[in-house]
């Protein structure tokens, strides 16, 4: 680099850039024993501290990202959603990317209800490895990718019939109005599996593509 470059630093608006580039997010981590937003959460209520709500309102937050990150990839949805295996209200424990257990207390309703008290516009994170590296086909990957969306956003009108159950059981935990689901991310920090991808795919997936 040359030694006479000069870098000057002033107050003044070069470009305008929009606000979403500026947002958060509220993530569900699994390492180093972080708990993520249960750690506000008022115990066997569903809901955040006030405080700590408080303090997000005076963030001004435009836009949240939600639930993940790299485990996003790792989970199963339902575990975040109180009877969504048909056993009973109480959500199983997770593992995320290392295997690190995750508690779901702060699930998808918990999310939706804080984002609209907040008047956050939403990004919902939805799993692609499962269908990358096939544990699930890419037709099942789809349709629980779908069930999400139909959980979060659905209703009877505007589902098809085999996924009418998922607004259905919203409204039965309680918000029967579909909640708002501004962005929809699909995975999430796939090089973590690109090992994985080139072994059960072989060699040229990445400039071939799969089939």
């Amino acid at each position: 680099m040359a030694d006479n470059v000069r870098v000057a630093v002033v107050n003044e608006s070069v470009h305008p850039v929009s606000n979403l580039l500026f947002g958060q997010f509220l993530e569900r981590p699994s390492w180093h024993g972080e708990t993520g937003p249960e750690a506000a959460m008022l115990p066997d209520s569903g809901s955040m501290d006030q405080r700590v709500e408080a303090l997000l309102r005076k963030m001004d937050i435009l836009l949240v990202r939600f639930p993940g990150g790299t485990d996003v990839d790792y989970l199963d949805w339902r575990d975040m959603v109180s009877s969504a295996h048909n056993v009973d209200e109480r959500r199983p424990i997770s593992r995320g990317h290392s295997g690190q257990a995750i508690t779901n207390a702060f699930g998808y309703d918990e999310f939706f209800r804080l984002a609209a008290d907040l008047n956050w516009q939403t990004i919902l994170v939805i799993n692609l490895r499962d269908g990358m590296l096939t544990s699930k086909t890419p037709d099942e990957a789809a349709e629980h990718a779908a069930a999400l969306l139909a959980y979060c956003t659905g209703t009877q009108a505007t589902v098809p019939e085999p996924l009418r159950n998922w607004p259905a059981l919203r409204a039965t935990n309680g918000h029967p109005d579909p909640y708002q689901v501004d962005y929809v991310q699909i995975g999430n920090e796939s090089w973590f599996w690109t090992q994985l991808m080139q072994d059960k795919h072989g060699e040229d997936w990445i400039t071939n593509g799969l089939t």
